[in-house]
């Protein structure tokens, strides 16, 4: 039974009146009367005694107009509500993104979030791969580096390039690297991560995207070890700016080839495709937007280059 059936129900037990009934409907008297007859006929039961001067309920009449009237009740309250949390700061985001920027600064960013808007509940799932998007629902997805999917809009949030970086102790004993071709006589650290070849290091010469492929005796699948390791001097490491800004500006790690820019690995912000965007996920959005540039500055306060 569709929700109108039970309307159309409940309309003629308020009215107890098939002429009163199809004036609130916008129905002829004799529309009316032949639906209420198919539904009697479908269910099997007489609902209604008609004669010639009144309208009565039947046991199952009775039965059959109260819970119509409950579903109804029911329905519009559901209507009513989905469609007030599409326009109110309240309601629940779920929303996903990557281990490394979820732990340095999304994870404080939902908190101070919250903070703000109390009544929004977020549910953060950090995962090394968050646009692996088979089976799963998500609001909105954060992530670095983003590879577009056409089933999803993305607004960039950050301008992000990865920079080399290595500890003084490291450089001390092995010198810097006068160019890329001799990144391959160094220690790199590997990361394991997203890339297809994780030893090919890409950089942009004179607007040409050129490829160096790098080894070293240490690589791993997640990013804070990788910076860890650099940090403890065992080798060079090529890392995100906003991963690596706190040992850069304490000197536990210096710039390495400063003046060769890399590939750009922009943070995005991802949604899928469709025309509902509740007010707390565009309350969030320009939430990220305003609050990520605050806290991630620019690549160029360590480099020669800039974007």
């Amino acid at each position: 039974m569709r929700v109108d059936v039970f309307q159309f129900f409940a309309t003629i037990g308020e009215e107890m009146n098939l002429t009163a009934a199809a004036r609130s409907m916008g129905m002829s008297v004799s529309a009316v009367s032949r639906r209420l007859t198919q539904l009697e006929n479908r269910l099997g039961v007489q609902l209604i005694k008609r004669t010639s001067r009144q309208m009565l309920l039947t046991s199952e009449g009775l039965r059959y107009f109260e819970g119509a009237r409950r579903i109804v009740h029911e329905a519009d309250v559901l209507h009513a509500d989905i469609s007030n949390s599409v326009d109110s700061e309240r309601g629940t985001l779920v929303v996903f993104g990557t281990l490394g920027f979820g732990r340095t600064h999304l994870s404080e960013l939902v908190a101070d979030f919250h903070t703000l808007y109390p009544n929004i509940e977020i549910h953060l799932e950090l995962s090394g791969d968050p646009f692996d998007l088979e089976n799963t629902h998500f609001d909105m997805l954060v992530g670095v580096g983003a590879a577009k999917d056409s089933q999803l809009t993305y607004r960039r949030l950050l301008t992000n390039r990865r920079v080399l970086c290595a500890s003084p102790d490291y450089v001390n004993r092995r010198g810097y690297p006068r160019s890329v071709s001799e990144l391959p006589d160094h220690d790199c650290i590997i990361l394991n991560e997203h890339e297809p070849d994780f030893t090919l290091w890409k950089f942009e010469l004179d607007g040409v995207v050129t490829p160096v492929r790098v080894r070293g005796p240490l690589r791993c699948n997640d990013g804070d070890t990788v910076t860890k390791w650099a940090v403890l001097g065992h080798g060079i490491a090529m890392r995100s700016i906003w991963n690596v800004r706190p040992f850069l500006e304490s000197g536990q790690l210096v710039p390495v080839l400063p003046g060769v820019p890399t590939i750009r690995s922009d943070v995005y912000l991802a949604f899928p495709n469709n025309e509902y965007f509740p007010l707390r996920a565009r309350r969030f959005t320009e939430f990220l937007q305003q609050e990520i540039p605050k806290r991630v500055k620019s690549a160029a306060d360590f480099v020669d280059y800039t974007d």
